[in-house]
């Protein structure tokens, strides 16, 4: 039976698809220097997603900063993958191979040692039951091809013992004529017996980047454990930040690649401790009349956290804003329309002193019954200020 192969992934190239063994529990991917797709256990430049290893299986996160992650067509950052998934990385598509599931692997151990599988329910139900003489014949047959196959073992197993035998005998006659030809070589001359000095261990020198990187890693470290139970979202911020500074600074080196892991491990956290200011602010804006600033800070945060599991939040509260603005201009117009053929300069003021923020389209809505009220406007009555809102040149007809 052949032998399970480890987790790998097969990446596009100029040369064709090159295998890429999944040996540490994290992978970086992005696009490589000549073109295709690089794999590596550490962050490089290119780089836009991780491969990370949770003792379950891989799971697919973008780098902080990058797209979110496509798996077999749809978004799926964070998803874990199986066997036969296709990830889309820098417009080109890396295939994901790993052993089969455990009910799998016993399944097929049982077929190879010779275990007929279970028949289908279907076929035991839908068929009479074999006659005694056919029962007995098929019986035959099957210890006949048992003792066929255990035959065939036991001869496989004696050429095997065989080769083994010649083996270890050609081992034990090259040894014993490496053996014969040392000892008649003349020995070398004596060895001075060397001082302190010379035996001494050297002091190991590790390179610059790599112990610079070692003391930044350190640094951030001991911040993020002076921070680690701050509520704040910018001490969780300023945590990732360095961590992701440093994974860019030194790439290559064993820090970049914990830091780089860190960061991504920490990004969703970071998600959830700025949505919390984030609907607060939305809130507020909303209650105010600010809709358009309420708009606007979702999709700051989307552009930021698109991907994490807190993102899947956004599309309902957009929807929610929508909705409130939109019942807000129709209260407004509910408000204004008595007054526009009755006495548009009031109907006027109602709809400019609102102090309502809309987004484009219904500010776009807006406008156009201004511009109605406009084009009703009349002279003002004698002794009264005209109203504001018409510009020079454009004043009451």
């Amino acid at each position: 039976m052949p032998a399970i192969a480890r987790a790998h992934l097969l990446l596009p190239s100029p040369k064709g698809l090159v295998h890429y063994d999944l040996l540490e529990g994290t992978a970086f991917l992005g696009a490589g220097p000549k073109g295709g797709l690089s794999a590596a256990a550490g962050p490089f430049r290119g780089a836009v997603l991780a491969l990370t290893d949770d003792g379950a299986g891989y799971v697919a996160r973008a780098l902080p900063g990058e797209p979110p992650v496509e798996v077999n067509g749809a978004p799926g950052d964070g998803a874990r993958l199986v066997d036969g998934d296709r990830l889309r990385v820098s417009g080109q598509v890396v295939l994901f191979r790993c052993a089969p599931p455990p009910a799998a692997i016993a399944a097929a151990l049982a077929l190879g040692a010779g275990t007929p599988p279970p028949p289908p329910a279907s076929a035991t139900t839908s068929r009479a039951a074999p006659r005694p003489g056919a029962r007995d014949a098929t019986a035959r047959a099957t210890r006949a091809a048992a003792d066929e196959v255990v035959r065939a073992a036991r001869r496989g197993t004696s050429q095997a013992a065989t080769g083994l035998l010649l083996l270890g005998a050609l081992v034990l006659v090259f040894t014993a004529y490496q053996g014969v030809r040392l000892l008649s070589t003349p020995g070398a001359p004596a060895v001075p017996t060397p001082t302190f000095s010379s035996t001494s261990e050297p002091e190991v020198v590790l390179p610059r980047a790599e112990e610079a990187a070692d003391r930044d890693l350190a640094a951030a470290d001991a911040f993020a454990a002076e921070k680690a139970m701050s509520p704040h979202a910018a001490d969780l911020e300023e945590i990732v930040a360095r961590y992701a500074t440093i994974a860019r600074k030194a790439p290559g080196t064993s820090a970049a690649r914990r830091a780089g892991a860190l960061a991504t491990e920490l990004w969703p956290r970071l998600a959830a401790l700025v949505w919390k200011g984030t609907t607060d602010t939305v809130d507020a804006a909303a209650r105010n009349g600010k809709y358009r600033t309420a708009l606007q800070a979702l999709e700051s945060f989307e552009a930021r956290f698109s991907g994490t599991p807190t993102a899947a939040e956004l599309p309902a509260r957009i929807d929610a804003v929508r909705t409130q603005a939109t019942a807000a201009l129709d209260a407004l117009r509910v408000r204004a329309a008595p007054l526009i053929a009755r006495d548009p300069t009031r109907a006027y003021r109602v709809l400019t002193s609102s102090g309502l923020e809309l987004p484009p389209d219904l500010e776009a809505e807006l406008g156009a019954l201004l511009a109605q009220v406009r084009d009703l406007w009349k002279q003002p009555e004698p002794g009264r200020e005209p109203p504001p809102g018409p510009t020079p040149g454009t004043g009451p007809r």
